[in-house]
């Protein structure tokens, strides 16, 4: 603690240790005044760690791939940032994220899919522990691509989001998501534009929101899972939500802001179903579930709406068509109480359809970010054979 002239001081931590400490400090006056502030001190940053032996691709095994270095940690936790890409040749030309680490936790294994199938996988990492910045990045590209032989998995697809790439990518490929800002029609008569960069995040929120999950930045936050090309007959879309407003009402104070699940999508023409979740001007605790039918874009209501409760923490939201009968059901872990006629705890909604040979999915979110949010946990994408 270093004394300054008249009332001040200065006091400077120095914290050798791995992990951050906190000290309190205490002041006193000569007239016995006393008061106490709680400081956090961190340990200064030291150099990334060096790589011993340099990233490389072991062979897939049970359906997955992992990646394998070594660095010179000094007894510390590696916090490296693994990167997985898709590359359309073995000198990595067009890559794609599509596996990323966060949380200080290295993404040591990739998960195989049908859609990997033909790509070269690369690997990126960038050499980390929790007293450094990264480091320079090492790459290593598999030097033959991966072969249907290769995976295990069919006919599903899942996600937490926990490396979910959420760095905008606005093409529309076979096997891809497509994250981008979308401003769907039938809104013009709201003032706003959709900015399709950066518009999703991983982490924690606010108030209804637990844990961490992926979450809208702006508004338009979208996104759309291409399938590999074919024909799709029944299908399943299950996910499991937060929104962070906690009174039911689910979006920002402007009614008519909404979020719909796609599902039997071409994700090219806009053209397939859907159930919105929307707020209306009925009641300021709850939100309307309708099923929609999209055609180039356009969408129009399909089925009655139902006003519910559920749209609150833990709300697991599942579509599903089968020939040509679509189905929605919603329900909360959430205690909720219904306090008017006309208002429901649970969803369950029906229309028949016209059937299709789309099996694309996605998510489009129009409400406000910030506390009008809705925190995605996980999705499940199920096609029947």
């Amino acid at each position: 603690m270093e004394e300054k002239e008249g009332r001040a001081c200065v006091v400077t931590g120095t914290n050798n240790d791995d992990e951050t400490s906190t000290v309190v400090v205490t002041v006193r006056t000569p007239a016995g005044l006393e008061s106490a502030a709680v400081l956090t001190v961190a340990p200064r940053y030291l150099e990334a760690p060096q790589f011993v032996s340099l990233p490389e691709i072991v062979a897939p095994e049970k359906g997955r791939l992992s990646v394998r270095y070594v660095l010179a940690l000094e007894g510390r936790r590696d916090e490296s940032l693994v990167t997985w890409y898709r590359c359309a040749d073995a000198r990595g030309a067009q890559p794609v994220e599509v596996s990323v680490s966060r949380l200080n936790r290295p993404e040591m294994f990739y998960e195989l899919s049908p859609a990997d199938a033909g790509y070269y996988m690369m690997v990126r990492v960038a050499p980390k522990h929790l007293r450094s910045h990264p480091g320079k990045e090492e790459q290593y590209i598999m030097p033959a691509p991966i072969s249907k032989a290769d995976v295990t998995d069919q006919g599903i697809l899942y996600t937490d989001f926990h490396n979910f790439p959420t760095a905008n990518q606005p093409l529309i490929m076979p096997g891809f998501w497509t994250v981008d800002g979308y401003k769907p029609k039938g809104l013009e008569a709201f003032e706003w534009t959709a900015d399709p960069s950066d518009c999703w995040r991983y982490g924690a929120g606010i108030n209804g929101c637990v844990g961490t999950g992926l979450l809208q930045t702006k508004r338009g936050a979208r996104l759309l899972y291409t399938p590999l090309q074919g024909d799709y007959g029944d299908m399943s879309v299950t996910l499991n939500v937060d929104p962070a407003k906690t009174a039911g009402q689910g979006f920002g104070s402007a009614t008519g802001q909404y979020m719909d699940i796609y599902i039997k999508f071409d994700t090219k023409t806009l053209t397939g179903y859907a159930l919105r979740i929307i707020r209306t001007v009925k009641f300021d605790h709850a939100v309307d579930f309708i099923l929609m039918k999209y055609e180039n874009g356009e969408a129009i209501e399909i089925s009655r709406p139902v006003s519910s409760v559920c749209y609150h923490t833990d709300c697991t939201i599942t579509l599903s068509v089968q020939n040509n009968r679509l189905t929605a059901h919603a329900e909360t872990s959430t205690p909720v109480v219904l306090t008017l006629p006309g208002l429901y705890r649970t969803v369950d909604l029906q229309a028949e359809i016209e059937p299709n040979v789309f099996g694309g999915t996605g998510i489009q979110h129009t409400g406000t970010a910030g506390e009008g949010v809705t925190m995605l946990h996980r999705l499940l994408v199920e096609w029947k054979q």
